[in-house]
């Protein structure tokens, strides 16, 4: 195997420690907790969670897309995703899953983003995709998204402001 970009190693290891420090976050926490909202009309850590896995597998098709099609139109990717959380109040399903199987069906798609990463050639990673919600980006700006969008979550859960503010790019 030939050596990983400086960039990709940095991308592995924050999808690996966010991963990770979500995990902990939520495992030291009753479930009754997570199932609780923090305040009247927020989330639940567990909603959350539901959200997490959407918008993670959301990504992973933009930047396979992006990565083996030649500058695609993400715009309908996007709208079925924005479909899905607008038919509930909350992340889909209304009824969230179990913690443990929460937690089983984020490490499945944990582990299929990081093969994910490591299938795409490096000179794709640079290759853009159209219209993606957040504007035009890289399959590389795709791919960081998923752990920004981690570490979001891990601060809402923890009650922290966000330490990560998404903005819209050309």
């Amino acid at each position: 195997m030939a050596a990983r970009s400086p960039e990709r190693e940095d991308l592995i290891d924050k999808l690996r420690s966010h991963h990770a420090e979500l995990v902990a976050v939520v495992r030291r926490r009753a479930e009754s907790e997570l199932a609780s909202p923090p305040a009247a009309g927020e989330w639940t850590a567990l909603q959350q969670l539901e959200h997490h896995l959407l918008v993670e597998d959301v990504w992973a098709k933009a930047a396979t897309r992006a990565a083996f099609e030649d500058e695609p139109d993400l715009a309908e990717l996007w709208a079925t995703y924005r479909r899905v959380e607008e038919q509930n109040p909350f992340p889909p399903p209304l009824e969230t899953r179990t913690l443990e199987a929460l937690l089983q069906a984020i490490e499945a798609r944990h582990s299929e983003t990081l093969a994910l990463v490591e299938s795409i050639p490096e000179p794709a990673l640079e290759r853009r995709g159209r219209n993606t919600g957040f504007g035009n980006l890289t399959v590389l700006q795709m791919l960081r998204a998923v752990y920004r969008h981690t570490r979001m979550h891990i601060d809402q859960i923890e009650g922290r402001e966000p330490s990560f503010q998404p903005r819209r790019v050309s």
